[in-house]
């Protein structure tokens, strides 16, 4: 079966001297893994070694009963990792987006709009120096696409509703969401959250708004939750956290 489609490699391995195994995030078929064969060789059919973050059209030979599908045909455009490059933090905030689409999804399981939804996402990185609040969007957008929807508008304990007028607010992994100050004693793992957030989140639009420290607590809290509904380390938060570090330290 050829499998025909645009995607985008999201992780790349070396299999031999020669050939990779590349991990694509494609528009139709969701994540696929396939053996690239001699791409590392100078001359390769694909332009070289294929890069996470490079997209394009491509063509996989999927044989049934066969571990590994076969990539015969790539045309990889490079303008989002040549963008990135020249930004840090753009780049390890793009690192870690592909992580957690190769951590969260499972393998030929389509996610419709998920491969628009990253794209979008990684052009907007290399378009704009918002990056926080275009990664926290991405973030909440995707844990969505997966099936993970936190709980913002009340208490996810009580479910008293979420105003202004609630004395403290915090923010439970176990609980998947906001907690009211009558419910947080039973969630040890509670973390103080900023009552703005609550009443904003739900409009993408709106994170912009939020004060940049504030946007990096809620940054730090949705990686904790991710790491904690995944079972272990994101390898690319430590980066991108320690560069959160640095410019808080340093300012914009």
């Amino acid at each position: 079966m050829l499998i025909k489609d645009q995607a985008i490699c999201i992780r790349s391995v070396d299999y031999s001297e020669t050939s990779q195994i590349v991990t694509f995030l494609t528009d139709i078929y969701g994540k696929i893994h396939a053996i690239a064969k001699g791409s590392k060789r100078p001359r390769s059919a694909f332009g070289g070694p294929i890069e996470p973050l490079t997209y394009g059209s491509l063509v996989i030979l999927d044989k049934p009963h066969a571990q590994l599908a076969t990539l015969t045909e790539f045309q990889p455009r490079f303008e989002i990792v040549r963008g990135l490059t020249r930004d840090l933090g753009a780049y390890n905030a793009a690192m870690l987006a592909i992580e957690l689409v190769d951590r969260f999804t499972k393998d030929r399981d389509p996610h419709p709009g998920l491969y628009p939804l990253l794209v979008d996402f990684l052009r907007q990185l290399v378009e704009t120096r918002e990056v926080l609040p275009r990664l926290v969007g991405f973030e909440l957008a995707l844990l969505r696409h997966v099936g993970i929807q936190l709980v913002w508008d009340c208490c996810a304990n009580c479910r008293r509703p979420y105003t202004e007028s609630w004395q403290g607010c915090f923010f439970s992994s176990s609980a998947n969401g906001v907690i009211c100050r009558d419910c947080e004693g039973a969630f040890p793992d509670r973390l103080i959250l900023d009552p703005i957030v609550p009443r904003v989140i739900s409009d993408p639009a709106c994170l912009r708004s939020i004060p940049l420290p504030l946007l990096a607590q809620l940054e730090r809290i949705l990686i904790g939750h991710m790491t904690n509904v995944l079972g272990q380390g994101l390898r690319a938060a430590g980066q991108f956290l320690k560069g959160l570090a640095c410019q808080g330290q340093h300012g914009p």
